[in-house]
């Protein structure tokens, strides 16, 4: 057999320009796990082609151009837009694939960062977690946490009454509570109880009580027959073991609970009915002296006297 008849180079052509158009994601890559450890964060997220490059950058500024591929594994720091081989840990620095966390590690971080820093002054830290750096501190002081100290005083201060008024709301709902209670009789705990007023309107959740019962803790149970060796009598070792993880759970009372809401329409309407009641006795007052009025005057005409009116 001839070797043509083995070899279609037409079909190997196209199969591999086909391979060459594959997009490989950032996360499948040797460099991944070394760059994202330290706190860099892939910028390029897919590479194409059997020679690809993907670019990092670090939350302190620093950037790294890693190139790799099916001939080519070497990396660039491009932090300062400039290509070069310089040693680890320096600027311009670059190399093969093997120096790619030296690098990094001589960069030191992790530790700190001012260089870079986004304002000039502030220290920058990072926290690792599991390896990771998962977070950045900026720690400003002098003039820089001056400008923080009237706001800083402003929440304290606005933190302080909100927990002042907390605990006034949480003595009036108490209080709120037990009058709403003694509106009701004991036997109306199993409903939810509203009370109306012209400012409020009050809900008492259900008193819900649960009596005293077993529980089986079912997780045990299985763990103890998955361990068990067990015999013919099967029956009598499974109730043995449920009754050796049966516990009584005490009976509990869940108290209601209490819902206030404000009834806001209460200033305007309740002005608007008060003065309408004003308006309606007047107006009541008004008709029953007309009424008197014209019997008076009717009583007048019929004694033909004349200017009364």
């Amino acid at each position: 057999m001839k070797t043509s008849e083995l070899f279609d180079e037409e079909s190997f052509h196209d199969q591999l320009m086909k391979a060459d158009k594959v997009e490989h994601p950032v996360e499948k890559q040797w460099h991944y796990p070394i760059l994202t450890k330290h706190g860099f964060e892939p910028k390029t997220k897919y590479g194409t082609g059997f020679v690809r490059s993907y670019n990092y950058e670090h939350p302190s500024g620093r950037k790294i151009r890693v190139t790799t591929g099916a001939s080519a594994d070497y990396w660039h720091d491009t932090t300062h837009g400039q290509h070069g081989f310089a040693e680890p840990g320096q600027d311009n620095a670059g190399g093969y694939w093997s120096s790619l966390e030296p690098h990094v590690k001589a960069l030191k971080l992790s530790e700190s960062f001012v260089a870079e820093a986004r304002i000039k002054g502030a220290t920058y830290t990072t926290k690792e977690i599991k390896g990771k750096v998962e977070k950045v501190i900026a720690e400003l002081r002098g003039q820089h946490s001056a400008a923080w100290t009237k706001i800083s005083k402003q929440y304290i201060d606005l933190d302080a009454e909100i927990k002042k008024l907390q605990i006034s709301k949480d003595e009036l709902n108490a209080l709120l509570k037990d009058k709403a209670t003694e509106v009701f009789d004991v036997e109306d705990e199993v409903l939810t109880r509203v009370v109306e007023t012209a400012q409020l309107t009050i809900t008492l959740s259900k008193k819900v009580k649960t009596p005293a019962h077993e529980e089986v803790d079912a997780e045990k149970v299985v763990e103890a027959l998955a361990k068990a060796d067990l015999p013919k009598d099967l029956r009598k070792m499974v109730n043995e073991i449920i009754q050796a993880n049966t516990k009584t759970v005490a009976a509990k009372e869940t108290p209601e609970r209490l819902t206030v809401k404000i009834n806001e329409h209460v200033t305007i309407s309740g002005l608007a009915q008060f003065f309408q009641g004003i308006i309606n006795h007047i107006q009541i007052a008004l008709s029953h002296f007309d009424s008197k009025y014209t019997k008076i005057a009717e009583m007048v005409k019929m004694l033909s006297v004349r200017d009364l009116e």
